[in-house]
């Protein structure tokens, strides 16, 4: 298993434990649930914790935690993941969100984002 493998796995096993508070573009803040933590437990023994899910959003993006507000802020490339994206993410099948977050994965890798 890769490390994006890892990251995507992480993701899908958080999204129960998320939902969106605010977003913009290039931007998106959701909640935490206090939950989620064992989620990244179980992941680090793989040696994936929530940083790594910095790899799902290509260069400069990040993933903050903020733990007394129980939220996490994600910054993206707008133009790779747009504001459908995370309903889809969020919300759609399992199958779409890890086809979707490997399509981006490789357009970024390519450069061709807006595909």
């Amino acid at each position: 298993m890769t490390v994006s493998d890892a990251s995507i796995d992480l993701f899908l096993a958080l999204r129960p434990h998320l939902t969106r508070v605010h977003q913009v573009p290039g931007r998106i803040r959701l909640r935490i649930a206090p939950a989620a933590k064992a989620v990244v437990q179980q992941h680090g023994a793989a040696g994936t914790d929530i940083g790594s899910l910095e790899r799902l959003f290509g260069p400069g993006s990040s993933v903050r935690l903020n733990r007394a507000a129980g939220s996490v802020v994600i910054t993206y490339p707008a133009e790779a993941f747009p504001a459908a994206f995370w309903e889809d993410c969020l919300n759609g099948s399992e199958t779409r969100v890890r086809d979707w977050l490997a399509d981006r994965l490789a357009a970024l890798k390519t450069g061709d984002c807006a595909s």
